[in-house]
């Protein structure tokens, strides 16, 4: 069996008016790529189970597996490659671990996205805003206008 190998691409246009002057096709990252983590590894696979690419203004955000087998989100201009947030990074509100990335989406340089539960770590919607990571609502955030008591689930 061969392995899988997935490349992904940003697509560039540039429109003068109403139509577009041209369009480039530009592959940004694949498994030969190194990523910006500590020590440096390559990516070993890209999250095809979610939407995969999130595109906005010339940066896309995306899910993808590093070598030691554990997810995150990067952001890349097309040029540079940023890491937004890693599995093993500590949650802000709990100080425990994230759970699996899904839905990730950015605009005007900030990615929002959500995590789900495993067995150390709590769902939860989160927004990164180019330098550090806020939560927005997990499974312990009051429902407004809810009962007394009722979270999100």
């Amino acid at each position: 069996m061969k392995p899988k190998i997935t490349v992904l691409f940003l697509l560039f246009t540039v429109v003068f008016g109403a139509r577009p002057a041209f369009a480039q096709l530009k592959r940004v990252v694949d498994v030969a790529t190194v990523l910006p983590s500590t020590p440096p590894t390559n990516f070993l696979d890209f999250n095809d189970e979610v939407a995969v690419v999130s595109l906005d203004r010339g940066q896309m955000a995306f899910i993808a597996k590093d070598a030691r087998n554990i997810y995150g989100i990067y952001v890349s201009n097309g040029t540079n490659i940023t890491k937004v947030v890693h599995g093993d990074d500590v949650e802000p509100v709990t100080g425990g671990s994230y759970g699996g990335f899904s839905d990730q989406r950015i605009r005007d340089g900030q990615v929002a996205f959500s995590t789900g539960a495993d067995a150390n770590a709590y769902c939860g919607v989160y927004l990164w805003n180019g330098t550090s990571i806020s939560n927005i609502a997990n499974t312990n955030t009051p429902v407004p206008g809810g009962a007394v008591g009722e979270t999100f689930a």
